[in-house]
Formats: C-alpha cells, sequence, structure tokens
C-alpha cells in the first residue's frame, strides 16, 4: 500500500506545518496584543530562580501558550496536585511532561538557563505537535478502516490539520494526547481487537474524563455480537431444554466474560487516579508545601492537600471528580444557562450545527439501521452504487456507534457542561467530525455544471487518483485542501461556511487564547 503511505506523509507534513504555524501566530498575537486580566488560576513562579536571558526568550517564543487552563497543566506538571481544584484536571499529560522536565533539569545544565516552569512549557508543547501527528495519521487509517474509502479519509485527515480546536492542540492542554489514545483505541476497535481497543481507551481514561465513555463502544461490540449468536441459537434445533438452557449460558459466559474484562481495562485507570487523590487529601495532612504556594493558596481561598478532607472524602463512594466540578467549577445540569453565558453559545454554535448535521445526515441515509440501534449484520459495500448516489462512506452500519457516541457527547455537552468547551470537547473526541465536514467540502466544490469537479473525490474522474501527482513528488508540498481554499472563492456555499468555520477559529482563536482572552 506504497499509496497509503504516501497519503500518511502528507497528512503528517501537514500537520507539522499547521502546528508551526499556530506557533508563529501566537509569537506574533501576544507580542501586538495586550494581554487581557482575565483574574484566573496564575500562581506565582518559585522565589529561588533568578530570570534568566533564555526564560525571557522563551516568554517572547511560547508564552502565548501558557493560558487558561494550560496555567493548571503546568502547574500539576511542575508541582503535582496541591490545590483540590487543579484534580479536575487529569494525570497522565501533565505528569508526563513532569518526569520529562524532572529527567532533563536532573542530568542536564537546562536548570541553570532556564526556570522548570519554562522548562514543562516547552516540553508539553514539543509534546502536543508529536501527538498531533500522531493523532492525524491515525485518523486518516482509522476512516479508511471505517469507511472503507481512503479518499475521504485522507480528506478528513487534512481537515483535522486546521481543526477549530487547533489551539488547544498545541498549547500545553491533554486534548492533544487525549486524541491521539481515543483515536488508537477506535483503530483498534475498527480493526477488530476489543481488548487493545480497552488499553488504549484506559489510558484516554486518565486523560480526560470522556475517556470513560468509550466504554460503550464495547458494550456495544459485545451485546451485537450476543444478540447475533442468540438469533442463530433460537433457530437451532435441541433434543431437549436442558441443552438449550446450557447453549444460552456458555454464549452469554462467552461474551459477558470478555466484555467485563475490556471494562475493566475501560475505568481501572480512572479509579486509580481516584484512589490516589482520596489517598492525598483525604488520608494524608503532613505535605511539605512551597511557602510561596501556600500562600498563594490561602490568597485565593483554595483548598490545599494539607488542609482538612473535603465533604467528598467522607461519602460512600468519595469520588473528588463529581465533587470538584460541581463546587469549583459549576458544572452541572443546566448550570451555565445565564444572559451573560450568551457569547459562550455562539462560540459553541458552528461546531454543534456541524454535529447535528452529521447525526441528521447519517440518520437520513440509514433509518432502518438507526432504528435498530445498529444492531444489524454488516452487508457488503455496493462501491459502483454508492459512488453514484454520493454517500459513499456514510452509509453503511459501521458508522453507526462512532455517531452514536456523537450524539451522546453533543446532547451531555449542551446540557451538563461549560458551553464554551464544545469545540474543543468534540473536535478532540469524535473522528465523525471531519469525516462529515469532508463530505461536505467534496460534494459540489464548483458551480460550473459543464465541467467535471476536480476537488470531487467522489466522481469518476477523481476515483483513481487522490491528490495531485506534483503534491504527491514531496511530503512537504501542497495538498488537495490547500488547493481548494486557494480557490475559495470559486467553492460552492457550503464548502465555504465549513472552510471559513475552520481558518477562523484556526486564526482568532490562537489571537484570543495568546492574550487570555474568552477562549476556553
Amino acid at each position: 500500500m506504497v499509496y497509503l503511505v504516501r497519503l500518511e506523509q502528507k497528512v503528517e507534513s501537514f500537520a507539522l506545518q499547521t502546528r508551526l504555524i499556530i506557533l508563529f501566530f501566537q509569537v506574533i498575537f501576544n507580542a501586538v496584543i495586550p494581554d487581557h486580566d482575565a483574574e484566573v488560576f496564575n500562581p506565582p513562579t518559585s522565589p529561588t530562580h533568578n530570570q534568566t536571558a533564555v526564560d525571557s526568550i522563551l516568554d517572547i517564543g511560547v508564552g502565548g501558550l501558557r493560558r487558561w487552563d494550560a496555567v493548571y497543566f503546568i502547574h500539576v506538571a511542575e508541582h503535582g496536585y496541591i490545590y483540590e481544584n487543579a484534580v479536575a484536571f487529569f494525570p497522565l499529560y501533565p505528569v508526563m511532561v513532569g518526569k520529562i522536565a524532572d529527567v532533563f533539569y536532573c542530568f542536564s545544565f537546562a536548570g541553570q538557563i532556564m526556570s522548570k516552569l519554562n522548562l514543562c512549557l516547552i516540553i508539553g508543547v514539543a509534546l502536543n505537535v508529536y501527538f498531533f501527528t500522531k493523532a492525524a495519521s491515525t485518523l486518516f487509517h482509522l476512516g479508511v478502516q471505517v469507511l472503507k474509502d481512503e479518499r475521504l479519509a485522507y480528506k478528513a485527515a487534512l481537515l483535522f490539520c486546521i481543526t477549530p480546536a487547533s489551539i488547544f492542540m498545541t498549547a500545553p492542554y491533554s486534548e492533544c494526547l487525549f486524541t491521539y489514545l481515543f483515536f488508537s483505541g477506535l483503530l483498534a476497535f475498527a480493526s477488530g481487537d476489543t481488548m487493545k481497543a480497552a488499553f488504549w481507551f484506559g489510558l484516554s481514561g486518565t486523560t480526560r474524563s470522556n475517556g470513560l465513555v468509550a466504554i460503550g463502544f464495547i458494550l456495544f461490540r459485545r451485546a451485537k455480537g450476543f444478540m447475533s449468536s442468540m438469533q442463530q441459537a433460537t433457530k437451532a434445533r435441541f433434543e431437549t431444554m436442558i441443552e438449550k438452557g446450557m447453549m444460552m449460558a456458555s454464549m452469554t459466559h462467552l461474551y459477558l466474560t470478555p466484555a467485563i474484562v475490556a471494562v475493566v481495562l475501560c475505568a481501572g485507570p480512572f479509579c486509580l487516579y481516584q484512589y490516589y487523590i482520596y489517598r492525598i487529601f483525604c488520608l494524608s495532612n503532613d505535605a511539605d508545601l512551597p511557602n510561596h504556594l501556600v500562600r498563594y493558596g490561602r490568597s485565593q481561598n483554595y483548598k490545599l492537600v494539607s488542609d482538612a478532607p473535603s465533604p467528598w472524602c467522607s461519602q460512600l463512594l468519595p469520588l473528588s471528580y463529581s465533587y470538584i466540578q460541581k463546587h469549583h467549577w459549576g458544572v452541572g445540569f443546566l448550570q451555565y444557562y445565564e444572559l451573560k453565558q450568551v457569547p459562550n453559545f455562539l462560540l459553541a454554535t458552528p461546531m454543534l450545527v456541524l454535529s447535528v448535521c452529521a447525526c441528521v445526515y447519517y440518520y437520513r441515509l440509514n433509518t432502518d439501521c438507526c432504528h435498530r440501534l445498529g444492531m444489524v449484520q454488516e452487508g457488503q459495500t455496493d462501491k459502483k452504487t454508492d459512488l453514484q448516489k454520493g454517500n459513499f462512506g456514510f452509509k453503511n452500519t459501521r458508522l453507526f456507534i462512532y455517531v452514536g457516541h456523537l450524539v451522546f457527547m453533543t446532547v451531555f455537552g449542551i446540557f451538563f457542561v461549560h458551553i464554551q468547551i464544545m469545540t474543543r470537547l468534540l473536535a478532540s473526541t469524535s473522528p465523525v467530525i471531519y469525516w462529515f465536514a469532508a463530505r461536505l467540502i467534496t460534494e459540489r466544490t464548483y458551480h460550473d455544471n459543464f465541467s467535471s469537479n476536480q476537488y470531487n473525490i467522489f466522481s469518476p474522474q477523481r476515483v483513481q487518483r487522490i491528490e495531485k501527482g506534483a503534491n504527491l513528488q514531496q511530503a512537504q508540498k501542497g495538498n488537495l485542501l490547500i488547493d481548494q481554499i486557494s480557490d475559495f472563492w470559486k467553492q460552492s456555499t457550503n464548502t465555504k461556511l465549513v472552510l471559513f468555520y475552520f481558518m477562523f477559529y484556526f486564526v482568532v482563536g490562537t489571537a484570543a487564547f495568546a492574550n487570555f482572552l474568552p477562549w476556553t
């Protein structure tokens, strides 16, 4: 599959190029736009470290990426969990950054030329650039596996490289690592390896809490397999009811045991993290904390790890996550529905519209499958018919569980979470967003009815060629998406809207985030 390897190289190259563009943009925007005083979490640096020339350079070069939640992640990477409100930021990403920083700090001269905070910042950004390229590549392979169409998969992966959540995929947030882990789990799931998928999902659950939703994929597959086997068993003839009962019990054991093991793999790491937080915040009060962080915590009325246990410690099931989300972050059913939050609802609207349209589009093409909750056998794909109908890639039962996952995340997000995070929440967890966006911008790209559509990957003229030969010669050269953006004014209305949305959030999101403006 040399052709696919070339396309994968194009995707990874474009992903790296867009990360470098984001880094360049944040330097410019951070320099020319004054920072907004957001009055958010921003603990002081260590008083024992003197500002060096390298620190000053890094403040200019990557300082615009240490904003909003990135401050929390860098703080946890540098100091661990000192404040209770920081527990909402799951450990895998900041611990990874912190351990790598410790190695550099102890076994190199890094500690002499820069602060540990800046070292963690550089490492966090570098890791995100790496994981972003791997996530883009994984999305490409996932699309090929699920949609059975490398053309649509390629276009979707290119769109992922300019995702509306781009700034969050570069700044030291956990979204990038989560996306790579979650997409890797989905790829293993699509390939039929449930246990491997559960392993990746478990890791994603220690990166962001929504990784737990992946349990639905595991249960869906086991339920679908069980239902199919039961239907076949009911058609079989048994001499006695005992034989039939033994057969039913055997099938139940065959599907239930692996499901339990997979669910434990998915949820186990999350439970271990909750237990760790319980240990340090509820059972231990002898922490030796830096004085400057204690003073800052007291000034902000934060609960410190050395303080008396919080109420959640005495609950029957002492889970810190739900308590902290409710009491520290105000997360709950309809808690964000206030008049002052209208701008944040507008900020999330394009992603919500894209999500709803994707779900409706799939339902219209797969009505029977949806009515049966995906419990149908996957038939053979009639590629020629699908090509003629213009719905190739979306008219298949394999996609049902991915769309179902998007429906759940959208509905849950609308009613329960801070609405402004919906852009990065859905952009980092649902491949359907990119598959549908790719489908939109390749349906009718030109209005010229007398010539073939050179960007329409479904047209017969394009079926044997995905990317231009000149673009394939070198991975660093242009690609189909760049060519389409260059011809922006010749595109259809739908295509213009999708491309404008992706590019606008790519640029404006970087400018707002880099200056502590409301873009979280």
